[in-house]
């Protein structure tokens, strides 16, 4: 499977999750977003894939709870940093290593991909 093929089963999984009967729960719909953004950005269409991304980070900063089980908070701002203009991409990768910090070891890989690509954005 190639990574367009990948990334528009990735939309289609996530569709099927936007469309299942009754409504969303804000989980569910971080998760959508954050599917979609990632596949967008697979199928290399950053524009498409940061708008999924801050409709991920809205949909992070209205919940109620502070975590959604099964969505890194950090996730839509490392697509955005990754998706978006390079003079803004390490303030985005700050503020996804921040969110991150809060939930994962220092150690841990999601940290390790934000630190990296922090370093990347800061020409290290």
């Amino acid at each position: 499977m190639s990574v367009g093929d990948a990334a528009e089963h990735a939309l289609t999984v996530a569709e099927a999750c936007v469309s299942l009967g009754g409504p969303l729960d804000a989980g569910r719909q971080i998760r959508a977003a954050l599917l979609t953004a990632d596949a967008h950005l697979a199928a290399d269409r950053p524009g498409d894939a940061e708008r999924a991304a801050r409709l991920a980070a809205g949909l992070f900063a209205v919940r109620p709870r502070p975590w959604w089980g099964g969505a890194d908070p950090g996730r839509p701002w490392v697509v955005i940093a990754r998706s978006g203009a390079r003079a803004d991409a390490a303030g985005h990768a700050a503020r996804a290593l921040s969110e991150r910090s809060r939930w994962y070891p220092a150690d841990s890989l999601r940290m390790v991909e934000v630190t990296r690509l922090l370093h990347l954005l800061d020409g290290r």
